[in-house]
């Protein structure tokens, strides 16, 4: 059974429409789906367990729902790599005092241990087009993180 968009979130409705005002849609050649569901983005960052110490790196931020989530827990360096231009102007706008956090690339050629310090924590709704490959990355630096 479809929603109604009277039962919609309101933060889902406000994402959606806001990404209808700025034409962007997740592109299926990036692999992209974005998070909205609250209750799924809350157990993420609760099983991250970001303290003020951590490096956060967030990869494939989309339209910056769990960038929301993951800043509230003020950890000491915060990066976020994005493929997509269009996003990564969009979460420059959603978020001007973190401009220079967006780093606009790829994930997959980005060397990770020059962002921040120790302990390193990847945290992502990974693109389903190129995780496999991200994960046997990270894999092969595992002294770079200190959680995936």
């Amino acid at each position: 059974m479809r929603k109604n968009y009277k039962d919609m979130d309101s933060s889902r409705l406000s994402l959606q429409s806001n990404l209808k005002k700025h034409n962007i849609a997740p592109n299926k050649k990036l692999g992209q789906n974005f998070l909205s569901d609250k209750n799924l983005l809350n157990k993420i960052i609760s099983f991250a367990n970001i303290t003020t110490e951590d490096t956060i790196i967030e990869v494939g931020p989309g339209p910056g729902k769990m960038t929301e989530h993951i800043l509230e827990k003020k950890p000491k360096y915060y990066f976020a790599i994005e493929k997509d231009e269009r996003l990564v102007s969009f979460l420059k706008e959603q978020f001007p005092t973190q401009q220079e956090k967006f780093i606009y690339g790829d994930a997959l050629k980005h060397d990770f241990s020059k962002l921040g310090s120790m302990p390193r924590k990847v945290i992502a709704n990974l693109p389903y087009n190129v995780a496999t490959k991200l994960l046997l990355g990270w894999l092969n630096q595992l002294q770079d993180f200190s959680s995936l």
